[in-house]
C-alpha cells in the first residue's frame, strides 16, 4: 500500500486558530502601540506555528486589504509547502484587521535590515537573462553595501529582497539562479522594472516546454530523453506521486528505437493515456533505449490513475506496459529517475524551441526525426551544482536556497516581524544546503 501524503495533525489546525482567535487583538494592538517588539506574544506565535510544523516559519507585516498579515511560510521547502496551504485552508476570512497567507507576498517600499547592514529597495540594481525553455530568470543583484559585507549576507538579502519584489512563491516558480555581485552589472535595471519582466513572462508562460537529450547507458546502449524543463513543482504541490510505465517495443531498429509507424502508434496512445489522466497527471519527460519506451508522470490520486491506466491497457494491444507508482514528495523522479538508466557523465542536450506543431507526442516526434534535419540531438546536461554565490535549481524539484526567514524583531515598528518557530537567531534548516545565515544575524524588514 501506498503511503499517504503527509499532513498536518487532525488536531493542530482547529486549536491553533482558536487559540489565534484569543490573541490576535492583542497582537493587533502591540503593533499599534510598538510593543510587539518586546513582547511575549512574540514567543506564544512562535510556539503555536512550531506546534504545527517545527519547520514552519511565520511573518506580520501590512495587508493588502487588511490592516495586517500573518503568513505562515514553509520557507521555500516544497516538502512541506502544501501543508502551509493546508493552514491557509482552515484560516477565517479576512476581516478589516487581519488576512491570511500561506507564503510571503510582494512588498513596497520595505527597507531590509541585516547585521547592522542597510539594504534599501531603490539602490539595488538587477540584471537579468530569461530562458524561454525553463521558463525562468537567472538574476543578479548588485546593492553598494554588498561591498561591505561577505558573500553569504549578500546573497541572503538578495533572496529576501527577490520574496519582497515578486513574493515567496513566484521567486521559486520565476526565478532559476541568482547571484549577489558587489559591482553594477551590465544591463542592470531597477527592481520594479524585473517586477514587470516578471509580469510579462507571466503572460506567454506555457509550463510546457520539453528538451531532448541523448546518453548512454550503463550497458552502452544509445539512449534518448524528452524532459519538460518547464515543469515547476510549486504549481502541483498535490501530485507526489511518481508513475513510471514501461512500453516493450515490437519491432525496434538496431539502436533500440522504434521505426516511425510504431513510434506514430505509440504516440497516439501516449495521448490518450494522458488525455485520461486529465489534470490528475504532470508529464515530466520520456526515455526510450534498447528496445523500450518509459513513460514519466506525477500524479495526485494514485488509484485513480491506475483506475484510468488498467482502462488504457486495454486500448494498447498488441503493446503490453508495465507500470510502477511511488510516493516521491521530494519530485526525485524530475532529478534522478528518468535518467537512471544512464551511465554517468553521459547525457548531453541542447535547448531547442517547438516546431508549430499540435500534440506533445506530435513535438517529441519532430524533435526526434527532424531536429536540425537530424536525429543526433544533443544538449547539455541537467544537472545544476552549486557553485559558491550560486544556488542551482534542478529540473522540477525542490530548491536548495539559502534561507530567507525574518527571526526576531527589528524594532518596534509598523513593518514585518518574523520568525522561525522554535529555533534560536542563527539556526537554519538543513534542507537549504550551502548557505546559511552568519550567526548571531538579526534580520527584519519595516515600513519607512
Amino acid at each position: 500500500m501506498l503511503p499517504q501524503p503527509q499532513g498536518l495533525r487532525p488536531d493542530a489546525l482547529p486549536a491553533f486558530w482558536q487559540w489565534w482567535s484569543s490573541v490576535k487583538d492583542h497582537v493587533a494592538a502591540a503593533i499599534a502601540d510598538r510593543t510587539l517588539g518586546q513582547s511575549p506574544l512574540v514567543e506564544y506565535i512562535t510556539t503555536a506555528v512550531h506546534n504545527l510544523r517545527p519547520d514552519f516559519a511565520w511573518e506580520l507585516g501590512p495587508g493588502r486589504s487588511s490592516q495586517h498579515n500573518l503568513t505562515v511560510t514553509a520557507e521555500g521547502n516544497l516538502l512541506v509547502r502544501r501543508l502551509a496551504a493546508q493552514w491557509l485552508a482552515a484560516a477565517p476570512a479576512p476581516d478589516p484587521t487581519w488576512e491570511y497567507h500561506d507564503s510571503r507576498q510582494p512588498s513596497s517600499h520595505l527597507h531590509l535590515e541585516m547585521a547592522g547592514h542597510r539594504f534599501a529597495p531603490e539602490v539595488f540594481a538587477i540584471s537579468s537573462v530569461y530562458d524561454e525553455n525553463r521558463e525562468r530568470f537567472d538574476a543578479v543583484l548588485f546593492h553598494p553595501e554588498f561591498g561591505k559585507t561577505d558573500d553569504r549576507l549578500a546573497l541572503q538579502a538578495a533572496f529576501l529582497t527577490l520574496d519582497q519584489v515578486v513574493g515567496e512563491d513566484d521567486v521559486e516558480r520565476w526565478i532559476g539562479t541568482i547571484d549577489a555581485s558587489k559591482s553594477a552589472p551590465p544591463g542592470a535595471t531597477s527592481l520594479d522594472q524585473f517586477k514587470h519582466a516578471v509580469e510579462e513572462a507571466r503572460t506567454k508562460a506555457t509550463g510546457d516546454h520539453f528538451v531532448l537529450g541523448e546518453g548512454t547507458s550503463r550497458d552502452g546502449k544509445r539512449v534518448i530523453i524528452a524532459t519538460n524543463e518547464a515543469l515547476k513543482q510549486i504549481d502541483h504541490l498535490d501530485h507526489v506521486f511518481h508513475l513510471k510505465i514501461g512500453i516493450a517495443l515490437r519491432a525496434p531498429d538496431a539502436n533500440g528505437f522504434p521505426a516511425e509507424e510504431e513510434s506514430g502508434r505509440l504516440n497516439a496512445f501516449e495521448d490518450q493515456l494522458e488525455a485520461a489522466l486529465g489534470d490528475n497527471a504532470v508529464h515530466i519527460g520520456r526515455a526510450t533505449w534498447a528496445g523500450r519506451r518509459e513513460i514519466h508522470l506525477f500524479v495526485r490520486d494514485p488509484a485513480a490513475a491506475s483506475a484510468a491506466l488498467d482502462a488504457w491497457r486495454q486500448q494498447l494491444q498488441p503493446w503490453q506496459a508495465t507500470s510502477e507508482i511511488a510516493y516521491d514528495p521530494e519530485w526525485s523522479a524530475a532529478k534522478k529517475g528518468i535518467y537512471s538508466m544512464l551511465a554517468p557523465r553521459s547525457l548531453s542536450s541542447r535547448r531547442l524551441r517547438w516546431p508549430p506543431v499540435s500534440s506533445r507526442s506530435d513535438r517529441l516526434k519532430s524533435l526526434l526525426l527532424g531536429a536540425d534535419g537530424d536525429s543526433q540531438v544533443r544538449l547539455s546536461g541537467r544537472q545544476r551544482a552549486w557553485r559558491q554565490l550560486r544556488a542551482r535549481r534542478p529540473m522540477a524539484g525542490p530548491r536548495s536556497l539559502p534561507s530567507r526567514s525574518p527571526m526576531r524583531a527589528q524594532g518596534a515598528g509598523p513593518g514585518n516581524l518574523g520568525g522561525t518557530a522554535g529555533r534560536p537567531p542563527g539556526a537554519r534548516r538543513a534542507h537549504r544546503p550551502g548557505l546559511r545565515l552568519v550567526p548571531g544575524a538579526v534580520v527584519g524588514v519595516r515600513v519607512e
